[in-house]
């Protein structure tokens, strides 16, 4: 399995990773950083802008399963004055009715420099989403805005796979205006855990949506999205599971496809309400949830200088 983190680096930049138990082998990936308050950088860096969660990619709409050992492109035109300086998406990323075993990369799209990295990993059958956080690449002459920005999807597997790409947010050269800056906490904070009615009193049923506060602890003024970890805990029946603004109409996209009385994790980038609530739907069966923050975007925290 894989999963996409935001983690605090230590002294030397360094972090930990604990096993629970039993053993495992692990492999990690670095995608990029964030830069500190204090950070004396002038150039290569940005801001992050949530968006309406919305689906930008999804195979099944025209029956077509990308092949073994090919890769598709998806982009999103976001307007003349924004397309040009949109450096990467963040997106979840699904795969849904893989015939064989394999997994996906998510890059930007330039077939001479495709990395040998994973981004998210399945078996035959299985629905398995994962947040990533993409570099973006001009389409060129094959869209009408040749600054559209876009990505590259590869799937190395055994067999063919549905894919389907949800935008959630993107990140700018430090150039568009309000653009918000990654705030670290000094750990990561738990805010939900149903089964303690910490966050949500209780299991979540089905077809049923809850609002959660955050609490004032995490968020600051000018926070404006959390950057989580959220974990499914052991759903009754396979279900589907989305988070987003309380202030918007829920969008159709999906965050964790749980099956049942699996324990399965994803990272979410969630926008918050003005009241800084988001909410949680679960299509189908009940199932307890855990959401643990790791940072928070702010609207108007010190910059780089």
């Amino acid at each position: 399995g894989a999963n996409l983190l935001t983690v605090k680096v230590g002294t030397g930049g360094k972090v930990r990773l604990y096993n629970y138990s039993g053993n495992t082998h692990v492999v990690v990936d670095v995608m990029g950083y964030y830069h500190s308050n204090s950070s004396t950088a002038t150039t290569k860096y940005g801001g992050y802008a949530g968006l309406e969660p919305t689906r930008i990619l999804d195979t099944r709409d025209t029956n077509d399963p990308l092949p073994r050992d090919f890769y598709l492109t998806t982009g999103a035109d976001l307007g003349p004055e924004a397309n040009s300086h949109v450096k990467a998406f963040a997106v979840n990323i699904t795969v849904t009715k893989p015939t064989g075993i394999g997994y996906l990369t998510a890059w930007n799209g330039d077939e001479n420099a495709i990395p040998n990295t994973s981004t998210l990993n399945f078996t035959k059958n299985r629905t398995v989403p994962n947040m990533a956080v993409v570099p973006t690449l001009a389409c060129g002459s094959f869209c009408t805005d040749p600054d559209t920005p876009t990505i590259g999807i590869l799937n190395t597997s055994s067999g063919s796979a549905h894919v389907v790409v949800d935008l959630v947010g993107v990140y700018d050269d430090n150039t568009l205006d309000g653009s918000w800056r990654y705030r670290s906490l000094n750990s990561p904070t738990r805010i939900v855990n149903t089964k303690t009615k910490q966050g949500i009193p209780a299991a979540i049923g089905a077809n049923k949506t809850v609002t959660v506060s955050t609490p004032s602890a995490v968020t600051t003024f000018n926070t404006m999205s959390l950057v989580t970890n959220t974990t499914a805990n052991k759903p009754t029946i396979t279900s589907v599971l989305t988070l987003w603004n309380a202030d918007i109409a829920r969008p159709g996209v999906s965050n964790l496809n749980p099956y049942a009385g699996q324990l399965v994790s994803n990272m979410t980038f969630t926008d918050l309400g003005a009241a800084y609530d988001f909410k949680v739907h679960n299509l189908a069966g009940s199932t307890n949830l855990v959401i643990d923050v790791a940072g928070t975007m702010e609207a108007y925290p010190a910059v780089a200088d």
